[in-house]
């Protein structure tokens, strides 16, 4: 039997490029885990599991980034973001809110801390127990209700 070096060659080199272009793929959606990795939703981080609680996870950090003016740093060899996560709960009680936001009166001090509420409520580990959109946005909005009684 005779081989057909030139048919060999050319399925080989398909071979290869298709495995190099899987393994570029690959490197690149690793790259893009570890950048957004403290952002990701443990479910999905550890399980592969997605939902839109996965979003309402992300949310909940971002809003306590904004609100703490803190930034989730996580570690390359634990990138989930549960170090912060528990950091600013224990260290975001009404009395450090007041020193850190001094020059707000009352009805802002109980917007930040409501916000850092809502926030952490979006990251709990079970993600059925995370609020649902609709119901950040009336929290949200409740507060916002509640600023503009007081100040009329």
């Amino acid at each position: 039997m005779l081989w057909d070096h030139s048919k060999l060659t050319r399925t080989v080199l398909i071979f290869c490029c298709k495995l190099h272009f899987h393994l570029l793929a690959m490197r690149i959606k690793l790259s893009l885990l570890i950048i957004c990795s403290g952002y990701i939703a443990p479910e999905y981080l550890y399980r592969g599991e997605i939902s839109a609680q996965s979003d309402i996870y992300s949310l909940g950090l971002l809003i306590i980034e904004t609100t703490t003016g803190e930034k989730n740093n996580p570690k390359q060899n634990e990138p989930s973001a549960r170090e912060f996560i528990e950091r600013v709960r224990q260290n975001w009680t009404e009395g450090h809110i007041a020193s850190r936001y001094s020059k707000l009166n009352a009805n802002g001090l109980q917007e930040v801390k409501v916000s850092i509420e809502i926030g952490l409520d979006c990251v709990r580990i079970d993600r059925k127990s995370r609020p649902s959109i609709e119901s950040i946005v009336q929290r949200l909005d409740g507060r916002c209700a509640s600023e503009r009684a007081n100040q009329v």
